[in-house]
């Protein structure tokens, strides 16, 4: 393959990696803000190895929540890639 046929392939990389990084990103954000609001509301942490360590799971709301909060940016530096 030359270049000039791989470039397509190059540039969809690229987005694609944009994207789901993007997409984690924001998942993480929702996750923090959710973690830190429950530890608000009742104060306990789970405890290992007698370090205070907060455990948390991402799930697809997250990612979502994430998504919705921070829509504007992605979907325009993605139209951006398309024209």
């Amino acid at each position: 393959m030359t270049e000039a046929e791989m470039a397509p392939y190059a540039l969809l990389g690229l987005t694609i990696q944009f994207f789901v990084r993007a997409l984690v990103q924001g998942g993480l954000e929702m996750l923090r803000r959710d973690m830190e609001f429950a530890s608000s509301v009742d104060g306990k942490t789970r405890r290992q190895d007698g370090d205070a360590r907060r455990i948390g799971m991402l799930t697809p709301a997250h990612i979502f929540d994430g998504i919705m909060a921070r829509k504007d940016v992605i979907f325009k530096s993605l139209g951006r890639v398309g024209t």
